[in-house]
């Protein structure tokens, strides 16, 4: 099917929102929040109170100590299973709080 001069497929128009330097960090934030709601599961999802990107810094506030401390042991697995669902080297640093 012959597209028109302002149709473009739903992969091309989310590919180009993904590498917008303006809009990537939003989606990537996005992106994250979801994969750790459906990664984590809902007990740790309920002990985050707040999950934000910003920079190449993924910044995780919790409410456990003991999940503090484990979140903490596994920073880099942790940044490296995000990475691999972004397809890219988007989060460079994972700070627990």
């Amino acid at each position: 099917m012959e597209k028109g001069k302002n149709q473009y497929r739903l992969g091309e128009v989310l590919k180009k929102i993904s590498t917008n330097k303006q809009i990537a960090p939003a989606y990537n934030e996005y992106k994250i929040r979801k994969w750790w709601m459906e990664t984590m599961g809902s007990m740790i999802a309920e002990q985050t109170k707040k999950l934000y990107f910003k920079g190449g810094t993924l910044n995780i506030y919790v409410d456990s100590a003991s999940l503090k401390s484990e979140l903490n042991a596994n920073k880099n697995t942790l940044a490296e299973s995000i990475n691999q669902h972004l397809g890219e080297e988007a989060v460079r640093k994972v700070q627990i709080w």
